[in-house]
């Protein structure tokens, strides 16, 4: 892929490799700094949560907010009553995240 270093192809790859489903920590890298890293896997396995069907009109209305090591999502709690599988899939998430040791909270709002 032209344009990127090969650290952050590493990284990339990396990413991509643990965008779903069981949660690993990444290796050691020089793309990016330990703790950006760790968000932008978080922030993207989020995402494929919430956008997963890939229509806007069906996606909810959300807010992140970090503070140190914890990630606090605050999403609308009537499109979370009327998608409980994406709900479900949430504090799943959410259970993994923390495990890792990255505190993840889901506020309906």
């Amino acid at each position: 892929m032209p344009g990127f270093t090969r650290a952050q192809k590493h990284l990339l790859a990396e990413v991509v490799r643990r965008y779903k489903d069981q949660l690993t920590p990444l290796p050691s890298q020089h793309a990016l700094s330990t703790q950006s890293a760790e968000r932008v896997l978080r922030l993207l396995r989020l995402s494929v949560i919430i956008t997963h069907r890939r229509q806007r009109s069906l996606q909810p209305k959300f807010e992140v907010q970090c503070a140190g090591n914890s990630l606090t999502l605050s999403i609308d709690k009537q499109w979370l009553e009327a998608h409980p599988l994406s709900a479900a899939e949430l504090e799943i998430e959410s259970n993994r995240q923390s495990d890792a040791g990255w505190p993840l909270t889901i506020q309906a709002v």
